[in-house]
C-alpha cells in the first residue's frame, strides 16, 4: 500500500464521517422541536397548576 492509498483512505474516512455527523444533527431537528413545544405545553399546565386556587 503506498502512502498515496492511505491519504485517500483518510480523506474517504473524514468525508464519511463529517457527512454522518451532519445527517445525524439534521435528522434531530425536528425531534428537538417537538421536545421544545412539549416543554412548553407542560410548563403552562404546571404554572397553572401550581397558581390554581384549591378551595
Amino acid at each position: 500500500m503506498s502512502p498515496d492509498n492511505g491519504m485517500k483512505n483518510i480523506r474517504y474516512f473524514v468525508i464519511t464521517s463529517t457527512t454522518a455527523i451532519l445527517l445525524i444533527f439534521i435528522s434531530l431537528i425536528p425531534i428537538s422541536k417537538k421536545a421544545f413545544y412539549w416543554s412548553q405545553c407542560f410548563k403552562k399546565l404546571f404554572n397553572g397548576l401550581i397558581n390554581m386556587k384549591w378551595t
